[in-house]
């Protein structure tokens, strides 16, 4: 993954290594628990802008610099390894609805770096989430989730949303969605919308980020374009080596 910011000076570069584990809790393979582990090389660096204004350095510290000394500080070019780990419930509730739950931990090496005129320091964050599906007799799916942000004994946000999945012909599906989050500690709320189509084992998904807080107007949004590809079969014996399809 890459981040660039040309307006705050920020070119970070980060490579993630992924390894997760499910087991199913009963022969039928209708309820699971997984485990997972990540491994992250960051690079990120961070030149200093020729001007630097209030809301430029409220970014920057939202990002994890501190102690910034303006007058002090040249540049940042800094490496390390970060460690996240996850466990997840999956659960059929009866041959329609379906629910998950989970919780990770995120930044658990808390990594932490000096440099001249600041500090880079990245707090350990820990995230849950519950989760509804629903699916119908006419091949319509809808989601529903909620995940919590805690970290540095608060809660920073809430992000709930709400997709929708409908049939346009065989093999095609569209995706219809909107996620709200919810600043608790800063006023860093957001709206949003995303639209995907899925095609047999791809699904194409883009989404847009509008920011509708007042005190982060002209804080610019995001967008982002995602490819999956998904071949997920269904468990036919219980200890068939295959992932569960739900």
């Amino acid at each position: 993954m890459n981040e660039n910011s040309q307006t705050e000076g920020i070119n970070n570069n980060y490579v993630s290594f992924s390894f997760a584990y499910q087991k199913g809790l009963n022969e039928t393979g209708t309820q699971q628990i997984g485990i997972g582990f990540q491994t992250t090389l960051a690079r990120r660096k961070l030149e200093r802008p020729k001007n630097i204004f209030e809301d430029q350095l409220n970014q920057l510290l939202s990002a994890g610099y501190t102690n910034i000394d303006y007058s002090l500080f040249e540049g940042v070019d800094i490496s390390y390894t970060d460690v996240n780990v996850g466990l997840i419930y999956q659960g059929e509730i009866n041959s329609s609805n379906y629910l998950s739950a989970g919780i990770s931990m995120q930044h658990i090496t808390t990594p932490y770096k000096t440099f001249s005129g600041g500090e880079l320091s990245v707090p350990r964050e820990v995230l849950s989430h519950i989760a509804w599906e629903r699916h119908t007799t006419s091949g319509k799916s809808i989601y529903v989730s909620a995940l919590t942000n805690f970290s540095d004994k608060h809660f920073n946000s809430v992000l709930s949303g709400i997709s929708y999945e409908m049939p346009l012909k065989k093999n095609y599906q569209m995706l219809l969605g909107g996620w709200l989050r919810k600043g608790i500690r800063q006023d860093n709320n957001s709206f949003t919308p995303s639209l995907g189509l899925k095609c047999k084992n791809f699904i194409i998904n883009t989404s847009y980020d509008i920011n509708i807080s007042s005190k982060l107007a002209s804080l610019s949004s995001a967008s982002e374009l995602s490819l999956i590809y998904i071949n997920a079969v269904t468990r036919e014996r219980f200890l068939e080596n295959k992932f569960i399809k739900f």
